[in-house]
């Protein structure tokens, strides 16, 4: 049986990156791999003899601290692709997921606005939102800071015709719109 290279870490995976980094996300993993990278990329700089630091004192390394650390490299360059593929199969997993939550808002969005539309809008429907708002006042349940008599008088204000459609189009959204922040306030 052969035993297989030392530079090879064909113990680690992609699935037990995963596993050991089950609560971490894309972003962790990536962190990780540019650890991994840097780290190799050090070790190869002894064994480069290159004319910074690292490269002179490869020089005075012997042949066989050279192929280890070359070596090392190789191991870490292993488990670092292993890294990769969970990081990217993390990733995928991390998009499918919020298209599944954008969905499922979505639809819970529309499901909500189907089954419980809101109040306001035809003139009956505003006409009660008003006389609720009056009567949950008197019974001090709605906007305390005003009495009664403020409150009517604030919104026989907001009812009165305005001067200006400044941002309306017309008087009829005008009144929708303060009728709506009166729904809203409620």
């Amino acid at each position: 049986m052969a035993k297989p290279p030392i530079t090879q870490a064909r113990d680690v995976d992609a699935e037990l990156v995963l596993q050991l980094n089950k609560f971490g996300s894309a972003a962790d993993l990536r962190s990780q791999q540019a650890k991994l990278t840097g780290a190799a990329r050090e070790i190869r700089k002894l064994t480069g003899g290159g004319t910074d630091l690292f490269g002179k004192l490869g020089c005075y390394l012997s042949f066989e601290q050279k192929q280890l650390l070359q070596d090392a490299a190789r191991l870490l360059d292993s488990v670092n692709q292993q890294v990769e593929h969970a990081k990217e199969k993390r990733d995928r997993d991390e998009k499918q997921a919020k298209k599944r939550r954008e969905l499922r808002g979505r639809l819970a969005k529309q499901l909500v606005a189907s089954n419980y539309p809101l109040p306001g809008n035809t003139l009956e429907e505003r006409l009660e939102i008003l006389q609720i708002a009056l009567i949950y006042n008197r019974a001090k349940v709605f906007d305390p800071l005003y009495s009664t008599h403020q409150l009517h008088s604030k919104l026989k204000r907001w009812l009165e015709r305005p001067k200006q459609l400044i941002g309306w189009r017309s008087e009829a959204e005008y009144f929708a719109s303060q009728v709506g922040s009166l729904r809203c306030d409620f």
